[in-house]
């Protein structure tokens, strides 16, 4: 008889689909030594309900305070918006005083960085495909981010893609600039593409601010020091493939509960795509809806996860209780991990994992 898990994801079409009905599928290739994080659409099912956007995101306006630790502040993001010719007045307005502003709102309201008593300023050069302004680098800004939002008129099938460009020794090595480009003819401002545009501005500035190969290397402990990569992902086999696993012990230790499987080594990355997505996302196959799974599913989930690996970088201090439930594999054991799985759909309308013979 085969052994089979059944995980209580509904099935509305097809699973690997996202908000309205399009995916955001990302991917990381490597440009100018940097890495660009890849949105494309694929045929879905639905998009959120305006009430689960608000209550998962907190976008209805009713942002909390977040009370700031001694020496820390929400996390101040200063968009650049002067590269935007490529979209008309309508889609510029729509990113200058809609979306952008509230995605910096959302990350603020969980998010703290250190205080540094001084403008953040950049060095001079490209920032991957844009130039960095004269006042970034002499003057500077009262910021701990600068995110450079573009669009351009690519021939693809991406939504976008974002790289961070700069880390600030000043600042722990941490993230202090990066290039968030939106492909113009994919901008939508209708109502019913408004959470794609959100939930694919969200995971790619993920990007930017914590998760990428780049990354990996710049991590620092709670003293500040710094991990060193060996420390914060390695090469193991998994179910006869080469997989890179994350082995910070907060990430490692919520697997292991979440899972009920106490051989856990680390957190799996993603094995496929290529440079496309590879080691740059969780796997899809554990974690499914994830938000940092590299194609969002329908109603994707910022859960305790992506929020550890958010802390354990040591450059922010996070709000976990933001955290989404996520209950894909939760408590199925270490056979759910260690063995290959065939995934379709029950009868029933829901996912099922059935063990590979």
């Amino acid at each position: 008889m085969k052994a089979k898990f059944r995980f209580g994801l509904l099935l509305l079409g097809v699973i690997f689909v996202s908000v309205l009905g399009k995916n955001h599928k990302c991917g990381h290739s490597k440009i100018v030594g940097k890495y660009k994080s890849e949105s494309v659409r694929i045929p879905g099912v639905r998009d959120f309900t305006p009430e689960e956007l608000s209550a998962h995101f907190r976008l209805d306006g009713n942002y909390r305070n977040l009370q700031a630790a001694a020496g820390y502040h929400p996390i101040k993001i200063h968009w650049d918006f002067s590269n935007l010719a490529a979209v008309d007045a309508g889609k510029r307005s729509f990113l200058m005083n809609d979306l952008m502003p509230n995605i910096a709102r959302f990350f603020a309201s969980f998010i703290q960085v250190k205080n540094s008593g001084e403008n953040l300023k950049l060095k001079e050069g490209q920032c991957i495909d844009v130039p960095i302004q004269s006042a970034y680098v002499n003057s500077g800004i009262d910021a701990d981010l600068i995110v450079f939002v573009s669009a351009t008129e690519e021939q693809s099938d991406l939504i976008a893609w974002a790289a961070v460009c700069q880390f600030g020794q000043q600042f722990g090595n941490r993230p202090i600039a990066g290039q968030l480009n939106f492909i113009a003819k994919e901008l939508t401002t209708d109502i019913y593409s408004y959470s794609s545009m959100i939930t694919t501005a969200i995971h790619e500035l993920f990007h930017i601010i914590v998760f990428s190969p780049d990354h990996f290397k710049h991590y620092i402990d709670q003293d500040g020091r710094p991990y060193g990569e060996e420390n914060v992902r390695k090469t193991v086999t998994v179910r006869g493939v080469q997989t890179e696993i994350v082995t910070l012990p907060k990430l490692v230790n919520w697997a292991r509960s979440y899972f009920s499987c106490s051989t856990v080594e680390g957190i799996e990355l993603e094995n496929e795509g290529g440079s496309a997505s590879k080691g740059s996302h969780w796997e899809r196959r554990n974690f499914m809806n994830e938000m940092l799974t590299s194609s969002l599913t329908d109603s994707p989930a910022l859960s305790e996860l992506t929020l550890l690996l958010l802390e354990s970088s040591g450059w922010y201090l996070v709000d976990k209780t933001i955290a989404a439930k996520i209950t894909w594999g939760q408590s199925a054991g270490c056979e759910f991990l260690n063995k290959q799985w065939i995934l379709h759909d029950s009868r029933k309308g829901r996912l099922q994992l059935e063990l590979h013979k």
